[in-house]
């Protein structure tokens, strides 16, 4: 018997595996595709700051940006420091400058920038809202999530983890004795089963009040190659993008639809480019852009956006790990660290802010 199988190998599930088996767990992985390869990490551009509207999720976000920063594992960084800039609307000015107090320090430095201040670069200014501020953030930056997955599935299975790509997993369940998890012609069981399944967890457990919500994100193309080195999100219209060299980015913030599952989303494809595609115009300053392509993400979701991490409502041996909302990315290897200490230590009981 295992002492924990974890269902789901995106994001999540992968950087559990990795903490669980360096932690010495035997542990074992189940993917019904392949690592980082489906559901919110295949699509995510995984923007990573610490700046968060929600102070639970700041306080994540703190964790999730130093994981990041002392990446150590062999290969190539998933992570990429090119910095960011947050505008913030004018009416939320005064509840982000208190969210900040004490987050502001020389390890990882986070600048208030007014619209006048020299430090803010021209081509932001047309953002900035009359009595607005643009917060900067030179350490942030982002994650590829696929590529760290893989990694994060590579030092699992060198630390003794099994890993079963391509295996669908039809049911969990539970008795007085172990937590199963039922494939197609056979049931595996373990100590605990952890279920980091994303937007397709609520198919096999309860996570109370999750839903699905879609995130349509375009790759667009600049012919000057003058996009932005820096992450931009600003609050006023809804958009941001991301980098990806000096020729092409990602944008987002179209409309967004909600559903029972992600088998029930509506996506507006072309309609979503179009509109990321002005997002990304507005938001560098600039009308020559190209847009090339939108994806179908999406992501679980929870009414307040704090993720469900804890024992599952049907049994204390199943755990959940999901409903990140579209903002796990940037601190979803802290979470991981202190789910695998508690799974560890026999009392997965949810992981304190």
């Amino acid at each position: 018997m295992k002492d924990v199988i974890i269902v789901g190998a995106g994001l999540m599930g992968s950087a559990l595996a990795h903490q669980c088996a360096r932690l010495g767990l035997d542990t074992m992985l189940i993917e019904a595709g392949s690592a980082g390869g489906a559901g919110a990490t295949a699509h995510s551009r995984g923007i990573v700051r610490v700046y968060d509207p929600h102070p639970e999720l700041m306080s994540w976000a703190v964790r999730g940006v130093r994981e990041w920063s002392n990446w150590t594992l062999p290969g190539p960084s998933p992570f990429v420091a090119c910095g960011l800039y947050y505008c913030v609307r004018q009416a939320n000015r005064e509840a982000s400058l208190a969210a900040l107090s004490g987050h502001d320090h020389a390890q990882y430095p986070i600048h208030v920038l007014p619209a006048s201040s020299p430090a803010l670069p021209p081509e932001l200014r047309h953002l900035v809202e009359a009595g607005g501020i643009v917060l900067h953030e030179p350490l942030a930056g982002y994650v590829d999530t696929r590529l760290a997955a893989r990694l994060f599935v590579q030092s699992a299975k060198e630390h003794g983890a099994q890993v079963l790509e391509g295996s669908t997993v039809l049911r969990v369940g539970a008795d007085r004795e172990s937590a199963q998890v039922m494939l197609a012609h056979a049931t595996l069981r373990a100590r605990r089963v952890v279920l980091a399944a994303g937007a397709a967890t609520p198919s096999l457990a309860q996570v109370p009040g999750m839903y699905c919500r879609s995130i349509p994100l375009s790759s667009v193309r600049s012919p000057a190659k003058a996009v932005p080195a820096h992450c931009i999100i600003d609050e006023v219209s809804g958009g941001y993008i991301r980098p990806d060299g000096s020729e092409f980015l990602f944008a987002g913030g179209a409309l967004q639809h909600d559903a029972a599952s992600h088998q029930q989303l509506f996506f507006d494809l072309p309609g979503a480019g179009a509109r990321n595609a002005e997002l990304a115009q507005h938001l560098t300053g600039t009308q020559a852009m190209q847009l090339l392509d939108t994806r179908p993400g999406y992501d679980g979701y929870t009414p307040d956006f704090l993720p469900h991490i804890g024992p599952s409502p049907d049994d204390q041996r199943i755990v959940l790990a999901t409903g990140f909302s579209g903002r796990g990315a940037k601190y979803i290897p802290a979470v991981a660290v202190e789910l695998a200490r508690q799974l560890a230590a026999k009392s997965p009981a949810g992981v304190p802010a």
